[in-house]
């Protein structure tokens, strides 16, 4: 893997300048594509081969796009959902179900996180995307949920960089909460690999869950958890 060192200067300038995608132009967005295309794969190995809408630090879209390699390369706001799912324990009361991330992802494996997360492709909006992420990663519709409906919470900027994997990953997050009924939690399968087991925490918990150091928590777990827990949203 590349060291920040190694990191093309001209990605590393780009970067810089470029506020997230916010001063740029899609004739330069298309330039790096062109000009970085042959060493996507040892810059970012492994990069789904997506586009991604990009958008400025209130969420809203810009009107520019790119690919999801050049996104998380050069620190390009695009936008995700996280979706946050409590079930009620007879024995524990509510819980909170988190997600133990598969030990071949790129990005934090093996680590505890958000209940179902994913980017949206393109101009999906981030309701689709987060019902189309509950049934991708863990097989579940609208009717594993009480009421058959997620609720959305609003949404926040996040910014996450790790050099040494050159990735400089800007989201605008949009959270939505749901409640599992006991047979919704008894139906859950991961179907697309990415998610391995489940964490299920008490709420009363959670806060020292997200503070404990034994276990790896992901950055989209510590940081939507407690823009909910306080407003009694989970």
């Amino acid at each position: 893997m590349k060291q920040p060192a190694d990191l093309p200067e001209a990605l590393s300038s780009f970067r810089a300048q470029c506020a997230h995608g916010e001063k740029t132009s899609q004739a330069q967005l298309d330039r790096l594509v062109d000009q970085w295309q042959d060493r996507r794969e040892v810059l970012r190995p492994g990069e789904a081969d997506e586009t991604f809408a990009l958008v400025d630090a209130d969420g809203t879209l810009t009107g520019l796009a790119a690919p999801r390699w050049l996104c998380h390369l050069v620190g390009l706001r695009h936008r995700c959902v996280n979706v946050l799912l409590t079930w009620r324990s007879p024995s524990l009361g509510r819980v909170l179900v988190a997600q133990v991330r598969s030990w071949d992802k790129n990005d934090s494996p093996g680590h505890l996180d958000i209940s179902a997360a994913g980017h949206n492709k393109a101009l999906t909006s981030s309701e689709q995307t987060a019902y189309e992420e509950l049934e991708e990663e863990l097989g579940l519709g609208r009717d594993a949920l009480q009421g058959g409906y997620l609720s959305h919470k609003g949404g926040y900027a996040s910014y996450v960089e790790r050099p040494e994997d050159n990735f400089y990953n800007a989201q605008w997050c949009e959270i939505y909460t749901g409640r599992l009924t006991t047979e919704g939690l008894e139906r859950i399968t991961f179907r697309d690999a990415e998610v391995v087991g489940l964490y299920l925490c008490p709420i009363s918990r959670v806060p020292s869950l997200l503070t404990q150091t034994q276990l790896p928590i992901a950055s989209a777990l510590k940081n939507t958890v407690p823009r909910c827990l306080p407003a009694g949203d989970i």
